[in-house]
């Protein structure tokens, strides 16, 4: 279960833990991963990188859509796109949560794994840095 308020620093420092397990449960490959230093994929930040970032996403997840149950992972950094694992489903899909959208509206789009999902957010970081020095045009957000 993972506590449902960020309370204390040393409690967040534990809340933190708890929230990188249950994620690492979720997905083998997610787990994989958060062994070995993260990769970038700018625009797409890890949340695991920025101090109590996780469970402050995860709470306002959970205050603007209070009947599902959200735990957010990376973050679009060009928008309010949250990358996330559904606890309420029994496969590791990776869901793109819009935050701040009406309720029902949220959902846009999602990756049945998060092998897949990693693999278009690559994909999506190469294209990004092509943008960036005026080589190509960024390929299409990719998504089921």
């Amino acid at each position: 279960m993972i506590p449902p308020r960020l309370v204390q620093t040393r409690r967040g420092q534990w809340a933190q833990l708890r929230h990188r397990k249950v994620l690492a449960g979720r997905s083998p490959t997610f787990g994989a991963l958060m062994r070995r230093p993260l990769e970038d994929l700018q625009p797409i930040f890890w949340l695991a990188e920025i101090r109590g970032a996780a469970m402050a996403w995860q709470e306002t997840l959970a205050a603007l859509y209070p009947e599902r149950r959200l735990v957010p992972f990376a973050k679009n950094a060009a928008s309010d796109d949250l990358f996330c694992f559904d606890l309420d489903r029994s496969d590791e899909q990776v869901l793109r949560i819009h935050a701040y959208a009406s309720s029902g509206w949220e959902d846009r789009g999602s990756w049945p794994t998060f092998a897949y999902w990693l693999s278009s957010a690559r994909g999506y970081h190469e294209g990004w840095l092509h943008d960036r020095v005026g080589l190509l045009d960024a390929p299409k957000w990719t998504s089921t």
